[in-house]
């Protein structure tokens, strides 16, 4: 996948932002969206370090892009650079789309992770503590689920327990006997990381792991998960909604999901 460092941006209308941004599948999808519905735009992949993520920002918007979707590690920047946004993101202190218009944000990880699960867990243990995290526990909580966190800090955990809220519990261990739902939140995926999982206990016809990463081969998570019995789904369904909520907030009109759902498998 073509990706660029911002300062080689070229003149485009939308763009993933990330660090790192290669992988991401979010061109080919849009651009899909874009050709099914005879839209003329265009849509990159532009990497942007941490500490530049401002100057970076600013820069897409004065060569004339028109919106951004946000990745790993930017969506509390992201949440601070937008002069508005949404109640979730209030909430979360997370944004993950911004449009320039008006330099506003929203949060479309929480409704696109929830409409993107097969179905209803009673129970889910989040694993990460980052922007993903906070919109993965509060759409589970929301929605009536017992959410517990790990994070390998635990007091990242913690804070992210106090502003979620809703019942909202730590999990001192990374242990997912008890669960229905065991949802990877954290970037291990994408440097080939396994996590300090204690997979005894596994219920294979009642637990479902979900990672929120996604690559050619399975992630380790979801490596490590089938080799205990475990059912694993990977990030590309929540990329296409998360996806189609975006491109509504941008374009409003319905998201062709069917296309965009094509163009990621």
């Amino acid at each position: 996948m073509t990706f660029y460092s911002w300062r080689e941006a070229p003149v485009a209308d939308y763009a993933v932002v990330g660090f790192p941004v290669k992988h991401s599948l979010s061109p080919r999808m849009h651009q899909a969206a874009y050709s099914a519905l005879g839209i003329q735009a265009s849509y990159v992949a532009i990497e942007i370090a941490p500490e530049e993520f401002v100057e970076g920002v600013e820069h897409l918007a004065a060569i004339g892009f028109r919106g951004i979707n946000i990745t790993i590690p930017h969506k509390e920047s992201a949440f601070r650079w937008a002069a508005s946004t949404c109640e979730i993101s209030k909430k979360l202190q997370v944004c993950n789309t911004l449009r320039f218009s008006d330099r506003s944000g929203v949060n479309t990880d929480v409704p696109g992770f929830l409409r993107s699960l097969p179905g209803h867990s009673p129970s889910a243990l989040v694993l990460g503590a980052g922007g993903s995290a906070r919109a993965v526990a509060y759409a589970l909580a929301r929605q009536g689920t017992e959410v517990s966190v790990w994070n390998r800090t635990r007091s990242r955990a913690e804070e992210l327990v106090e502003q979620v809220g809703l019942g909202c519990r730590v999990a001192l261990e990374a242990s997912i006997k008890g669960f229905g739902l065991i949802v990877n939140t954290t970037s291990t995926g994408l440097s080939g990381e396994s996590l300090p999982i204690d997979w005894s206990g596994v219920d294979a016809d009642s637990q479902l792991a979900y990672d929120l990463a996604y690559s050619d081969a399975p992630t380790p998570f979801l490596t490590d998960a089938a080799l205990h019995g475990l059912t694993g789904i990977d990030g590309r369904r929540m990329l296409m909604e998360q996806g189609a909520f975006a491109f509504e907030y941008w374009f409003d009109r319905p998201a062709p999901r069917e296309a965009m759902w094509e163009a990621i498998q």
